[in-house]
């Protein structure tokens, strides 16, 4: 279990073969990442926030009645504290999505940022091939990595994570047909689950709805557009809580400038420009 490492403990070094099998097949899978009392908690939060915000408009229901629950960063610390602190996804996040001349920031801190905590809840019909990245490309340098932090098992019969390996320099958009060449991930409570965001991937079908949460996150370069302003939806309560290195993740460092009188500069500030509160 890595609950008891600190960020500074895991070293570039500890995350060499994880970083190798992002960059040679496309994804990997951290095993028993989270140790099983977090595991609990966060499984208790999650299930209290979908049994009480289902008739919220952030509950994207689905077809089949299950769906997305988003914004978890605004509901629990705790997600925040779990998905962005998990020592080796974090180092691996530094040696893959870090911008090496983000020069306002130290160069042994995240300067990536990330596009939303979510969960899905239990749907019967798997998601097809795709990419989270937008647009396919074939370039060695990756600027999106997801991750999936698995809080019950997943295997093949309540729809497990599915990939083709290798096809994160394909520079081509997913082929929902190469079912021959699919791999599926199972993987236990605890692990997690990363890949670059080209991979083409999916879910397996779940007919039987059966529970397999997992908390989502996509991370990218600091540059890329984050779908939502988190920086703006925050609660002050939880932005209070946070570390320095957490609220740049959030993108409180990098929100771009009004104009150019604003600022003469891109939008890679340093923690100075963090507010005490929002």
């Amino acid at each position: 279990m890595h609950d008891d490492l600190s960020p500074s403990a895991v070293s570039e070094q500890s995350a060499d073969c994880y970083k190798h099998a992002i960059l040679e097949d496309g994804y990997t899978i951290i095993k028993k990442a989270v140790g099983s009392n977090i595991v609990e908690e966060l499984l208790c939060k999650l299930r209290h926030i979908i049994s009480t915000r289902k008739q919220y408009a952030t509950y994207k229901t689905s077809e089949e009645g299950g769906g997305y629950l988003t914004d978890l960063q605004n509901e629990e610390v705790m997600f925040i504290k779990v998905v962005f602190g998990e020592p080796i996804l974090r180092s691996l996040l530094i040696a893959l999505l870090n911008d090496p001349f983000y020069r306002n920031m130290p160069k042994e801190k995240a300067n990536y940022i990330f596009r939303g905590i979510r969960a899905l809840d239990d749907v019967a019909k798997g998601l097809p091939l795709h990419i989270d990245s937008v647009l396919p490309s074939s370039s060695r340098y990756p600027t999106g990595i997801s991750s999936s932090f698995i809080l019950e098992n997943h295997d093949r019969n309540n729809g497990c994570v599915l990939v083709v390996p290798k096809t994160h320099r394909s520079d081509t958009f997913a082929d929902r047909s190469a079912s021959d060449r699919v791999v599926a991930i199972e993987a236990k409570a605890g692990d997690v689950v990363v890949w670059d965001t080209r991979l083409w991937h999916g879910t397996e079908d779940n007919p039987q709805r059966n529970s397999r949460l997992s908390l989502l996150c996509t991370f990218t370069s600091w540059h890329l557009k984050q779908p939502l302003r988190h920086y703006d939806t925050l609660p002050n309560h939880i932005y209070q809580q946070l570390t320095d290195e957490e609220k740049s993740i959030i993108g409180f460092c990098s929100i771009p400038a009004r104009d150019n009188f604003e600022s003469h500069h891109d939008a890679k500030f340093g923690y100075e420009c963090l507010a005490e509160e929002i």
